[in-house]
This record gives structure tokens, C-alpha cells and sequence, in this order.
């Protein structure tokens, strides 16, 4: 940690209007517009809002990640929207799995065309 962060780092910790919950909820924010932009980028729709994905993610927030066994968001069918009903928490691992075979899994009974 370089003495910048350590002393950004002390600040924070010693300041009396520190407050952890609103820390925590603006890296998930931050999250959430890469999440979103990303979207944008690639052409998909996200119809999330900032509630719903942070919803969506309940627990599993923490264990997201790019490695293979950290968890993404998956859409079923690897087609339509992001959104709640159109998406399920799979490893990295799962989702390129499941890319591979054409989308038969546990998740969802049909096979994507």
C-alpha cells in the first residue's frame, strides 16, 4: 500500500462520518454502471436499475469475479436482455461451459437454437 492509500485509508477509518453501508453500496454502484456500460458496449439491453441488480446478487455479490470459479451474471440462452428473469449466477467456468453446448443446462430445460 503506498503512503497515499494508507493515509486516504487512516482518513477514512478516523472519520466520524465514515459509514461502511454507504462505502459497500457505492462499490456495488460502481459495479453496476461497468455491469451496465459493458451491456451498452457490447449492443445487449440491461434492464436492470440499481436496486434490482444489487437484489439480484443478494450473497453472491462478494464471490464476483473474471477468474473461472468467481461467479458472473449469465443471460439463459446466452440471448435477450439483462434482467432478472433472463439471467442466472453461474461460475465463469458454467457460462463458457454452457456457451459451448448450446445452452442445455440446469437452468433451463431448452436448448437455445
Amino acid at each position: 500500500m503506498t503512503k497515499i492509500e494508507s493515509n486516504k485509508n487512516s482518513w477514512l477509518k478516523n472519520n466520524p462520518n465514515y459509514d461502511k453501508k454507504w462505502i459497500a453500496k457505492n462499490r456495488k454502484r460502481k459495479s453496476f454502471t461497468s455491469h451496465k456500460s459493458n451491456a451498452k458496449w457490447r449492443g445487449i439491453e440491461f434492464n436492470f436499475t440499481l436496486e434490482t441488480w444489487i437484489e439480484f446478487w443478494g450473497d453472491d455479490y462478494e464471490d464476483r469475479g473474471g477468474k473461472k470459479d468467481q461467479l458472473c451474471c449469465a443471460r439463459i440462452g446466452d440471448t435477450g436482455p439483462y434482467e432478472a428473469d433472463n439471467c442466472c449466477i453461474v461460475t465463469n467456468r458454467e457460462n463458457l461451459a454452457m456457451a459451448d453446448r448450446g445452452w442445455k443446462t440446469k437452468y433451463t430445460n431448452e436448448e437455445s437454437v
